[in-house]
């Protein structure tokens, strides 16, 4: 198996890198990492290990925190933050709950005040991009499947991060000149273990040979930063035909099953306008493509103890 290089942080630099990003108060989580030249997963985890300590409350006696305009209370179940006779609540099951409280805590008042409306951390966050309109969804004023408001949600409930990653793959997405592609892909992002990126692109998954070649012609190469490449035109672009020439990208359930013991799945990044069909069989689990890119090897077929 190809080895993997990575970067190695010592623990001062891991802290000085959450202590930065406690103090910040403008950027965003992926901004802030792409100026550090660190990944938001990275930085993710080191927020976990070095968590900022905690302020005292009484669970029963929670005193409303004050600053400015904004007054807030965080209890262990939910929080409340108050803007003139405005109030927003967030329940700590939500998904960027733990965001809000750091952004209070580190005085990011007007963040938090945002992040705690889904339609004003939409809007903010995609820079206007998307934007909720009742139960309209709208892309740079063009309204989109319904279908893509579950992937939506899930990206809300990432924070601003995740808001950001699903404009710019919506942004991307609207290049692909092909309308039915368009909405053959809705169909395909369905799947919860496709995720999106924050440059635009997506990650789906492929089985490949024990050489990191290709299962079909056994010429491709799969290897780990190979970026396999066909003419456009070389690629079916008839989704009734289910088996027929193209770079094919999966789910992780249908690279599975598509693997013989013995076989690897890799995980490979896809950007939108690459995509040229959607077949109708397998429940809109597989693709085809001209192009995407290896990044990673996930595991061999009959060892899923390294399985996502």
């Amino acid at each position: 198996m190809m080895k993997v290089s990575f970067k190695n942080y010592s623990k001062t630099f891991k802290k000085k890198m959450v202590k930065l990003w406690n103090k910040n108060k403008t950027k965003s989580m992926s901004k802030f990492c792409k100026d550090q030249g660190i990944s938001p997963r990275s930085l993710k985890r080191w927020i976990e290990a070095y968590p900022r300590p905690p302020e005292k409350m009484s669970k029963d006696k929670t005193k409303p925190q004050e600053s400015s305009e904004y007054r807030f209370i965080i209890s262990e179940d939910s929080l409340v933050i108050s803007l003139g006779k405005d109030s927003r609540v967030l329940v700590k099951s939500a998904g960027n709950f733990r965001v809000v409280v750091d952004k209070l805590i580190s005085g990011q008042f007007e963040e938090a005040w945002t992040l705690c409306d889904t339609r004003s951390m939409i809007s903010k966050f995609s820079n206007g991009v998307v934007s909720v309109e009742g139960s309209t969804v709208k892309v740079s004023g063009v309204v989109i499947d319904n279908s893509m408001s579950k992937k939506l949600i899930e990206m809300v409930n990432k924070g601003e991060e995740g808001v950001e990653a699903f404009a710019e793959f919506m942004k991307r997405l609207l290049i692909n000149s092909d309308e039915r592609v368009i909405k053959e892909l809705y169909n395909f992002l369905k799947h919860t273990d496709i995720e999106l990126n924050s440059d635009g692109s997506f990650f789906g998954y492929k089985a490949v040979t024990s050489e990191y070649l290709d299962k079909r012609t056994e010429k491709i190469d799969n290897s780990i930063g190979a970026i396999p490449v066909m003419p456009r035109s070389a690629v079916n672009a008839n989704s009734n035909v289910t088996c027929a020439a193209g770079l094919h990208v999966g789910s992780l359930q249908y690279a599975k099953d598509y693997a013989f013991t013995g076989d690897y799945v890799v995980k490979v990044k896809v950007f939108p306008e690459d995509v040229v069909s959607v077949p109708v069989d397998y429940n809109g689990q597989k693709l085809r493509s001209c192009r995407y890119e290896v990044v990673e090897h996930l595991f061999e077929k009959g060892d899923y103890s390294q399985c996502l």
